[in-house]
């Protein structure tokens, strides 16, 4: 008899143990909602209508074989938006070039990380036939689409 209490008692302590952990519910943050994306980010020919050659002789030279496109979450949980190229160095010779990634508002209007300064480039060599990959990231959550430009490394006169 003292067992059917003892099962008793017990069952009921976790029956009621779980109306108790029901009703102290912590609300949890809900996780940031992803920014739409535009379809065209999806489709690799819009994507390579996306990269500007600041140079012909450097677009005979550099091919940017794929895009691809991303999203993170940074440390404030804002969901950023970025990029993967990987590039190809048609050429016998190794290739210094600068690369830049401007994204933009879904209007078209550049996005920068320090309004006052202007973009970075990036310096770039790909060996003679060789190829190498390329990220960007979004500084801003607004960032909906962006450009990639590449131009001829330009040697300072002394």
């Amino acid at each position: 008899m003292s067992y059917h209490r003892l099962l008793s008692a017990f069952a009921a302590l976790l029956f009621l143990s779980g109306f108790a952990h029901a009703s102290d519910k912590i609300k949890q943050p809900k996780p940031p909602k992803p920014p739409k994306i535009p379809k065209e980010w999806y489709d690799p020919k819009k994507l390579a209508k996306r990269v500007e050659y600041l140079n012909s002789d450097l677009k005979k030279a550099i091919s940017v074989e794929q895009i691809t496109t991303s999203t993170t979450i940074n440390s404030t949980q804002i969901q950023l938006i970025g990029i993967s190229a990987i590039l190809r160095n048609r050429t016998q010779r190794d290739t210094t070039f600068l690369i830049q990634t401007v994204f933009k508002d879904k209007n078209g209007k550049e996005l920068k990380a320090d309004p006052d300064k202007p973009e970075e480039w990036t310096t770039l060599l790909i060996p003679g036939k060789g190829t190498t990959t390329y990220e960007a990231q979004a500084s801003s959550d607004k960032a909906m689409r962006f450009s990639m430009r590449l131009k001829p490394l330009t040697k300072p006169r002394l």
